[in-house]
């Protein structure tokens, strides 16, 4: 091989390893942690001050619907025979009603055991699924 071949394949080896680098550091930092109610409860110092998603069931009847001048739910999310109290602010889904599962992301406050979600995702109901013949 000659010293110019050896140039380039060494350019082209280091641009290749540059570029993995930078896909991987970007596929880390897209992650988030997926927690059910349950598995936050048994860890919670092992998510202090980190975001992270939470998922559940709504509890029957724990929806206080927000005021209309600040649009902030709260209510209760449960799994696994655990609960935790959720604030939201934002919008709800059309989807978002009792016992929906749902999936909220966000930061949980220990000292409060209250998770202050800024993102909200319901599961369509099964009503709306296609039946099985």
């Amino acid at each position: 091989m000659t010293k110019a071949k050896k140039k380039y394949f060494i350019g082209f080896a280091l641009i290749i390893a540059a570029l993995i680098f930078f896909v991987l550091g970007s596929f880390k930092d897209s992650m988030q942690y997926y927690l059910t109610v349950d598995e936050l409860l048994d860890a919670t110092e092992l998510v202090q001050d980190q975001e992270f998603r939470l998922s559940g069931k709504v509890v029957q009847g724990s929806i206080q619907k927000p005021h209309p001048d600040q649009p902030r739910y709260e209510f209760d999310i449960t799994a696994g025979g655990k609960s935790v109290h959720v604030r939201y602010q934002g919008l709800a889904p059309d989807t978002f009603n009792d016992s929906s599962s749902v999936v909220v992301t966000g930061r949980f406050d220990a000292t409060k055991r209250v998770f202050e979600a800024h993102h909200l995702l319901a599961k369509c109901a099964s009503k709306y699924e296609a039946k099985l013949q």
